[in-house]
């Protein structure tokens, strides 16, 4: 089985995983699926979005907020990841591997 065609469009690392925005063809939709993945050494957590307003992006399991260089994801529980933005190109593997497994 081949992987999903997808395209990392915004990528960020903090030292409790990856957080990456992709887009994906899905479906028989001629428009790409934006998604936001939480990736850990092995498990993956495609996010659940609620909202994205001036002060951010919401989603079920925390919320987003970024800029050009860096981000903060506050889960629910009231964890904080401090985050720092990475090329979309350079999301490492075994990183690549669980993403891709996750999306088939």
């Amino acid at each position: 089985m081949f992987p999903p065609r997808y395209t990392v469009l915004s990528l960020f690392e903090s030292r409790q995983g990856y957080l990456a925005e992709i887009a994906r063809m899905t479906g028989r939709s001629s428009r790409p699926r934006h998604e936001w993945i939480w990736i850990e050494p092995r498990h993956a957590l495609t996010l659940q979005p609620l909202t994205v307003d001036g002060d951010g992006h919401g989603f079920r399991e925390g919320r987003l907020r970024r800029d050009e260089s860096r981000a903060e994801f506050r889960w629910a529980s009231g964890q904080i990841a401090e985050l720092r933005a990475l090329p979309p190109d350079s999301l490492p593997q075994p990183v690549r591997g669980f993403l891709e497994l996750h999306l088939s």
